[in-house]
């Protein structure tokens, strides 16, 4: 799993005044990863399950990305009919998609 949240902040010479804005802006992109996300979810302590929330906001990407970690039974057949070794990872599955806001 991957979630990617990205930021846009104006970039001041003194960020307590104002009137110091440079008209530019600082893009930045935050990445989280599936051990961060899993640990939210399902934290080590005794969390209570209505407060295991992963957050996330409206333009956020979140992806996932499942492929096989054993040999399938057809790979073991195909490696015995053209007699070489095949990969384990054969079956890959890419989704995911920008979080969008659908409230009315």
């Amino acid at each position: 799993m991957e979630h990617r949240h990205l930021s846009i902040d104006p970039v001041y010479i003194d960020p307590v005044d104002n009137t110091s804005f440079q008209h530019d802006f600082n893009t930045n992109e935050k990445a989280y990863y599936t051990e961060e996300i899993i640990a939210c979810l399902f934290p080590p302590a005794a969390v209570p399950a209505k407060d295991r929330y992963y957050y996330m906001s409206k333009g956020d990407y979140f992806s996932v990305y499942v492929y096989n970690k054993n040999k399938t039974a057809a790979a073991k057949v195909q490696q015995m009919l053209i007699m070489a070794e095949l990969p384990a990872k054969r079956i890959i599955v890419n989704y995911g998609g920008m979080v969008r806001d659908e409230t009315d």
